[in-house]
């Protein structure tokens, strides 16, 4: 028995060893091809990205970059963001030319997928730009890998999203590559200009775009100091892009006039917080290292024959000119100092202004990574394999279990078809949330939307919600053509002594369903429905008191 347990044993460790001499060649193999993990790289992207960009529905903010793209000329459309969005104009120059491609307003969903093509090519751009910056460094397998880690953050849901975040993250990912190539001794002219017109495009996307140039800048000042000479005509190339939010300043000062609510104001506690939220997925990618990482301690190395022909293993290239630190520094800084700058003007922060921060994140975990597991090209196959499962799983979801849009303007839920039947077809029907208001202007027949109201009141806004964002929702209205009806509460009331409200009691925006409870009307709560909105729950008020 006891000699049947040794050959077993020794058996299972020759297999074992076996095994991992396979798999070590097999990641020779693959690290030496460098064109296939790139294709690898497209193939996967597209295959987690399009389904999402084709089958989600447009929301709230996306509905109002294609409803400014959708204008008749782009003289009216360069007006009129000037007077509903708070973005510069590249992203909508983009969406243009998008939805005009022939075929796509066949179907809902073409719609969609060509509004975010400016996104997913973003998201695409950060990607490749990753890959080129660490194969050069790390190798090609880190370089497979640094891309799927970039996915398991906060970045990749962007990629699908018809606003300027991933287009300004790909923009960022490229002007550091070009940054690169412009440092050089004996540089071409070529790639000064390409950092002009990249920083120049970063902030023609979004206005957080500033911080990153001023870290490109803070790079150039410290290299000046190092090599004694400022390179001027690179500190101008950075310089110039900021005459666009010079040129913008009007519409950043109707920005700090607006009144957001408390709860999305900025604290200095969230600053941690942001940082944790961008780096999401993280668990199981940090189960995958500790297991890689054992597996280095534990596996017989010793007894591994090498392969035949080995493929050298490139030196670590840790960033080690401070120019370079610098700059990834600076970046990683942008939501920090995103944050502060917002605390300072009162104003709204959301995960998404970080966004860039995410490219630092990734090459410092990557370059971790390398040296931790001693440049082990098997630790980066698991690696890269991990985490694009990971990243996949967003595509799954949304293939197995698409989204669901309504086609009349509530969906009651089976199981309470009473409920449904207490909705008066006759009566208005007021949205609580400028959110949900615009989004039924996209998706509701226009039967239904005859009889859609929201209603404005700012000193009631104020009063009960501390926001005001969506006090302009008659310009909106007017200026997209909506079928629905934007009429003050005062104006209202003198008309409608009874209605039906679709809203969310305790969202921070939404003020009118606490005012008429706190002053004294009849709100009666009708059922919860099943809608493609944020807002589900129905109420019936009579402007009588109780």
């Amino acid at each position: 028995m006891t000699a049947y347990c040794a050959n077993y044993i020794d058996l299972s460790r020759r297999s074992g060893i076996d095994f991992l001499q396979r798999l070590h060649r097999f990641s020779d193999w693959m690290d030496a091809h460098r064109r296939l993990l790139m294709w690898v790289l497209v193939v996967a992207y597209f295959t987690i990205a399009l389904p999402n960009a084709y089958l989600k529905p447009l929301w709230h903010d996306e509905l109002v970059t294609y409803d400014l793209a959708n204008s008749p000329s782009l003289s009216e459309m360069l007006r009129e963001i000037r007077q509903i969005d708070l973005n510069p104009p590249l992203l909508y120059l983009l969406d243009y030319g998008a939805i005009r491609i022939p075929g796509v307003h066949s179907n809902n969903h073409l719609i969609s997928l060509a509004a975010r093509m400016p996104s997913i090519v973003g998201g695409l751009l950060a990607s490749v730009g990753m890959f080129s910056l660490l194969q050069r460094r790390l190798g090609a397998l880190y370089g497979l890998a640094g891309v799927g880690l970039l996915w398991t953050t906060a970045f990749l849901p962007y990629v699908w999203e018809d606003r300027p975040y991933a287009l300004l993250t790909g923009l960022l990912m490229l002007s550091i590559l070009a940054w690169e190539r412009a440092s050089q001794p004996e540089r071409s002219l070529v790639w000064v200009g390409w950092s002009f017109f990249l920083g120049l495009a970063m902030v023609s996307s979004h206005f957080m775009a500033v911080f990153l140039l001023s870290a490109f800048l803070a790079t150039e000042l410290v290299r000046g100091l190092l090599r004694r000479r400022i390179d001027l005509l690179l500190c101008l190339a950075y310089l110039l892009p900021f005459a666009v939010p010079v040129y913008y300043f009007a519409k950043i000062a109707r920005y700090r006039s607006i009144v957001f609510p408390l709860q999305f104001q900025p604290m200095p506690m969230i600053i941690p917080v942001e940082y944790l939220v961008l780096w999401q997925r993280s668990a199981l990618i940090l189960c995958a290292f500790l297991f890689f990482y054992m597996i280095k301690i534990l596996s017989p190395r010793a007894t591994i024959p090498q392969t035949a022909n080995p493929v050298p293993i490139q030196p670590v290239s840790v960033p080690t000119i401070p120019a370079e630190q610098v700059l990834l520094v600076g970046i990683l800084l942008e939501p920090a100092v995103a944050v502060i700058a917002i605390m300072r003007s009162h104003g709204a922060f959301f995960v998404r202004y970080g966004l860039p921060g995410c490219i630092p994140i990734v090459i410092l975990s990557t370059v971790f990574l390398y040296a931790l597991f001693e440049k082990s090209r098997v630790a980066a196959l698991f690696l890269a394999s991990a985490s694009i499962a990971v990243a996949a799983s967003s595509s799954f979801v949304v293939l197995f279990a698409p989204p669901r849009l309504t086609t009349s303007y509530l969906a009651a839920s089976g199981s309470e078809p009473a409920k449904y039947r207490m909705i008066e077809p006759d009566l208005p029907f007021v949205d609580a949330s400028g959110l949900t208001y615009v989004e039924m202007n996209h998706r509701e027949p226009a039967a239904f939307l005859h009889r859609t109201y929201y209603l404005t009141d700012t000193p009631s806004a104020i009063k009960y919600a501390h926001a005001t964002l969506f006090e302009g929702e008659a310009e909106v209205a007017q200026t997209f053509h909506f079928q629905s009806k934007v009429e003050t509460l005062e104006a209202f009331q003198q008309k409608h002594s009874k209605f039906l409200v679709l809203g969310t009691l305790d969202f921070p925006e939404d003020w009118l369903l606490r005012k008429l409870i706190t002053e004294g009307y009849t709100v009666r709560y009708l059922g919860s429905f099943t809608t493609s909105y944020k807002d589900k729950d129905l109420y019936e008020v009579s402007l009588s008191s109780r």
